[in-house]
């Protein structure tokens, strides 16, 4: 009964966002010229490619590659590198318990999900699951223990790739750094 709770609190919040859109939509503009300031603005701030022949700057294309390209700062392409190096570990671990699932034992995909219709199956699956929990209690143990060491030193490495990026874009690349005066 949660799911339809929640279905329906979602559905709720759905309605509300539209009628409120459909609100703001609906409402007269009554400061033109603020609006049109407000939207010049906006362009302006937009991130632009440097000038081409012509000496226009266009927009960034959408497909451009955020992880390789400075487009808004070396800050940006810093954090699409680590959200890529998280999403690779999510999938690698995902695809390392799966693997390890299929060769010690296909228990590991089913542990804890099997649902009983009477008291007496409980039992016996309370039963089982007790017995195969413990009897495979070294493959979680040791999938943890590498799974540990082994992100420790991926993100060792990772922050040391980030650091080259940020070094060799710091020497390609003029910064507000470049122009400051330290004072002591």
């Amino acid at each position: 009964y949660y799911w339809y709770a929640l279905g329906v609190f979602c559905a709720l919040k759905f309605l509300l966002f539209c009628a409120y859109m459909i609100d703001l939509f609906t409402r007269p503009i009554v400061n033109e010229a603020g609006l049109k300031h407000a939207l010049k603005a906006r362009s302006l701030s937009k991130p632009r490619m440097p000038p081409d022949e012509s000496g226009a700057r266009q927009l960034w294309p959408v497909s451009t590659n955020l992880m390789k390209e400075v487009v808004a700062g070396v800050g940006t392409q810093l954090q699409f590198n680590f959200q890529a190096a998280v999403i690779v570990w999510a999938l690698a671990v995902a695809v390392a318990w799966a693997l390890l699932a299929y060769f010690v034992d296909d228990a590991l995909f089913i542990l804890g999900t099997r649902r009983a219709k009477t008291a007496r199956q409980n039992c016996i699956l309370v039963a089982w699951g007790f017995e195969t929990q413990h009897r495979l209690m070294w493959t979680k143990v040791d999938f943890m223990i590498v799974l540990y060491i082994t992100t420790f030193f991926l993100c060792m490495a990772l922050g040391v790739y980030q650091l080259r990026i940020f070094q060799k874009t710091d020497q390609a690349n003029s910064t507000h750094k470049d122009f400051a005066a330290r004072i002591r």
